[in-house]
């Protein structure tokens, strides 16, 4: 399963430190599938452009700048990340209606902007023993994001791939501006 994620890279990080690919915070409380890092989660897009577009959603509607494909002082690169099969069976799939059948979970609960719900459905999936779950993105119901329990799915057996810096002229931000109304300002660098 290939998956992809946007992260703020700087390329002097080791493995798993922070501004790494691998490197998740530590302290996760506030994501709409956070477990309060008991355990840890990744969150993963399925495609290069959701893994950008989730993290450049603040911006939505607004000109940006290069200044926007920063954070905390680093370049935002996309990445992707190549998890073995065996790792990710068992993922709950959140997008099959028989699966929130049977978890009880109601469609609009699993899409609120209520923090406590949709956590409450991730701590749900993990104590029903799934290495992760899979759902739409809030962004674009086409899209599929992934979270997975990292005390399952240990980010050291997954495999990533090259970083890849994302500028004002990258095609893949011009494909994330359409999804968002960016107005990306080219003069800039």
């Amino acid at each position: 399963m290939e998956l992809w994620r946007a992260f703020p890279w700087d390329p002097a990080s080791g493995s798993g430190e922070r501004f790494s690919p691998q490197y998740v915070n530590p302290i996760q409380v506030d994501g709409r599938f956070d477990l309060g890092c008991k355990p840890c989660v990744l969150y993963a897009a399925g495609t290069r452009e959701q893994a950008l577009a989730e993290k450049l959603q603040r911006y939505r509607g607004r000109r940006i700048g290069s200044e926007h494909l920063k954070e905390w002082g680093r370049a935002i690169a996309v990445v992707d990340i190549v998890l073995p099969d065996e790792l990710v069976r068992g993922l709950t799939d959140l997008g099959d209606p028989a699966t929130l059948l049977r978890l009880g979970v109601r469609p609009d609960r699993l899409m609120s902007w209520e923090r406590k719900a949709t956590q409450a459905i991730a701590r749900l999936v993990h104590e029903a023993g799934a290495p992760g779950l899979q759902c739409w993105s809030s962004l674009r119901g086409d899209w599929t994001s992934t979270i997975l329990f990292l005390n399952r799915v240990p980010v050291a057996q997954m495999r990533f791939g090259a970083p890849e810096i994302v500028h004002l002229t990258s095609a893949l931000l011009d494909r994330v501006a359409v999804t968002l109304g960016l107005d990306v300002a080219r003069g800039r660098t």
